[in-house]
């Protein structure tokens, strides 16, 4: 069982995404935007009658450059190691960097590619290349979406290095699909999300 408790949330590439606030002060002396978050977890766990749990946390800054590119970087899974029964393990410290180049822009069409480097404690540092595509329909609010990526991992994983996926947006409705090849599950995996917005999505 994993209780999350979120305060706010700096998600790399998709904060790097999300339009820049109001400037400030801060913000003119800098020459950019800054947003940050932080995120906290209890975690729980049970297993032969033996409870036992771990807090975690991590935090997280992205930087708007006037020149359309946007930096970010996270630090997650910070805390105590989790501990069942006589066992105990360390969580799995990870630290994430991203950069997305200026989007492209028509007047219908949008283009944003992007780049991830990470690393969880004793691993090798992998890596994700990354793009994305918008076309607006027309004034109703419609968007159409594709997306893209090769992830930089070693040999022994057994996920497939491309993944693709698509979106279409109908007003603050958003419905996504994502496909990877995976030798270990039937040779692929699918993932659909569905996400209705409070607000309507701007432009």
């Amino acid at each position: 069982m994993i209780i999350r408790i979120v305060t706010a949330i700096a998600a790399l590439a998709l904060v790097a995404m999300l339009p820049a606030p109001q400037a400030s002060a801060q913000d003119n002396v800098l020459g950019g935007a800054i947003l940050g978050g932080t995120a906290g977890a209890i975690i729980g766990g049970a297993a032969t009658g033996k409870a036992g749990g771990a807090m975690a946390g991590g935090i997280g800054v992205a930087y708007s450059l006037p020149n359309g590119w946007d930096v970010s970087a996270a630090l997650q899974h910070m805390g105590s190691s989790l501990t069942l029964a006589a066992v105990s393990a360390p969580l799995p410290l990870t630290w994430r960097a991203a950069v997305a180049a200026p989007m492209l822009r028509t007047d219908a069409f949008t283009l944003r590619p992007m780049a991830e480097a990470r690393q969880v404690s004793g691993a090798e540092v992998t890596g994700v290349l990354g793009a994305e595509g918008t076309w607006r329909t027309g004034t109703n609010g419609t968007t159409l979406s594709a997306r893209a990526g090769y992830a930089l991992r070693g040999s022994a994983d057994a996920r497939a290095p491309l993944t693709i996926g698509a979106g279409i947006t109908l007003g603050r409705l958003q419905v996504d699909y994502a496909y990877e090849g995976f030798d270990l599950v039937g040779g692929a995996t699918n993932r659909v999300g569905v996400r209705f917005a409070a607000l309507p999505r701007g432009p």
